[in-house]
């Protein structure tokens, strides 16, 4: 483990990954080969860097806030948003809150609750679809 500031940069987790997405991966480390770097990092970029790519291909793609101002007030672009809205879809497929938090690396599943703020929207979905169930379930 890699330390910070006294503060835990890195964590060894085995996370699923797709073999497309690790085709990319491939592409990318060859194509980096051409510049000259030392370093252990996958992409050896500034945490602040990420952020002002993040910033500018939102604003490109006319996005200028997000989520729900119901649920709450921080609703700037950000990239750490995917990593909610990430967990949001998991759980929203199926994905029990125990592997969810394995995958995002939390050790509470508390935290991992955090992640999982629900709009109005998907409330009532979710109630509605109880009730279609149990139609369905009388019928039978």
């Amino acid at each position: 483990m890699r330390k910070k500031d006294g503060k835990a940069i890195e964590k060894r987790r085995m996370i699923p990954i797709d073999q497309g997405t690790l085709d990319m991966v491939g592409e990318y480390l060859q194509w980096r080969k051409q510049f000259p770097y030392k370093g252990d990092l996958l992409f050896p970029i500034t945490r602040q860097r990420v952020d002002q790519i993040f910033w500018k291909l939102g604003r490109k793609a006319g996005i200028t806030a997000i989520g729900d101002p119901a649920i709450s007030k921080h609703r700037n672009l950000h990239p750490h948003v995917l990593r909610h809205s990430f967990a949001i879809h998991c759980v929203k497929r199926g994905m029990s809150i125990e592997r969810l938090q394995k995958i995002l690396g939390h050790a509470s599943p508390t935290t991992t609750g955090v992640y999982l703020q629900w709009s109005s929207t998907d409330l009532h979905e979710d109630y509605d679809k109880i009730w279609e169930d149990e139609k369905t379930r009388t019928k039978d």
